[in-house]
C-alpha cells in the first residue's frame, strides 16, 4: 500500500477536468423515462445488437462442439445396441 501512496495522492489532487467524461447515449436517456418492463425489453434489445464478446463467441463454439460430440456419442451408442440385438438374434 505504501508503494502506491504517491500515485493516490496525485490522483486525489487532480482536477475533475483531467478525468474523461462518460457520454450518456440516447438509448440510455430513452430507457430512463420508461416503465420497468419496457426498460428490460429495451435493455435486452440494446445488448443483443452490440458486438459479441470474445467469451460469448468461445462459449457458443464450445456449446456447438459439445452438441456435436454428444450427437456422435448417441449415434455410436445406438449402433452398438442395434449390433448387440442383431448378434442376439443370430444365436437363437
Amino acid at each position: 500500500m505504501e508503494k502506491y501512496r504517491k500515485f493516490r495522492e496525485e490522483i486525489r489532487h487532480m482536477a475533475d477536468e483531467c478525468f474523461p467524461k462518460a457520454e450518456e447515449s440516447q438509448e440510455l436517456k430513452d430507457l430512463s423515462s420508461t416503465t420497468p418492463g419496457a426498460y428490460v425489453r429495451q435493455a435486452i434489445d440494446a445488448h443483443s445488437s452490440k458486438k459479441k464478446s470474445p467469451y460469448a463467441l468461445y462459449a457458443k463454439r464450445l456449446r456447438n462442439r459439445t452438441l456435436i460430440v454428444l450427437g456422435v456419442f448417441l449415434l455410436v451408442l445406438i449402433g452398438f445396441v442395434v449390433w448387440f440385438l442383431l448378434l442376439q438374434g443370430r444365436k437363437a
